[in-house]
């Protein structure tokens, strides 16, 4: 019987080893014996590959210093690290904001700046609320965001963009600033919130 999906589904549901056929005497899907011999394989294909300069993991690219990995696998691991830890930072800023906001309307407080008492019948303050109306006016321009670059509109805010750009004067000072940061820190970099690598640079750092 030629090895196939549902043959690995049957299995799986059948408590057997989905390798062997075998009565399975672990928690995962592969029996003890079976699961020793992958282990065993994957340390050998692991120590050629790094013998003779072959990234292990993709086995196709070639390695550089003393890397263990090649740039495009390292390069994918960093963006699941990244997104990792950005859910992750995402999930405990959600719960802290959430009892800062209860915590603040339970005592009549501001639920935006946390400090001066809310307005009468609002969860804002008076300034707050202010703020916030005068931020909206602002950015309620009439134009879908993906369509300001084409009335002339920077991308970002609305204001009038500059020559052969997408944003204006001020926004694209924010970006610069912002690249350099990440420059600096030795992080990749950020163009219009997308991270990019310099790959020729990474290969000069690790040749």
């Amino acid at each position: 019987m030629a090895y196939s999906k549902d043959l690995y589904n049957e299995r799986k549901k059948n408590g057997l080893c989905v390798k062997c056929g075998k009565e399975n005497d672990t928690s995962g899907v592969r029996c003890s014996e079976c699961k020793e011999k992958g282990n065993k394989n994957s340390r050998r294909g692991y120590s050629y590959y790094i013998s003779i300069g072959i990234c292990p993991r993709c086995r196709k690219e070639k390695l550089y210093g003393d890397e263990r990995a090649c740039l495009l696998c390292n390069a994918d691991r960093y963006k699941r690290d990244l997104k990792r830890d950005r859910e992750r930072y995402n999930e405990i800023h959600r719960k802290s904001s959430k009892k800062i906001y209860h915590e603040s309307s339970a005592k009549g407080i501001c639920t935006r700046c946390n400090k001066r008492k809310a307005a009468e019948g609002q969860k804002r303050c008076k300034m707050c609320i202010e703020k916030v109306n005068e931020y909206r006016r602002k950015k309620s321009t009439g134009v879908p965001r993906r369509l300001r670059p084409d009335f002339g509109m920077c991308y970002l805010c609305g204001e009038a963009v500059m020559k052969d750009q997408r944003v204006c004067a001020s926004c694209h000072e924010k970006i610069t600033e912002a690249n350099r940061r990440q420059d600096r820190s030795g992080r990749p970099d950020f163009i219009f919130g997308k991270k990019m690598f310099d790959w020729e640079a990474r290969k000069e750092k690790v040749g």
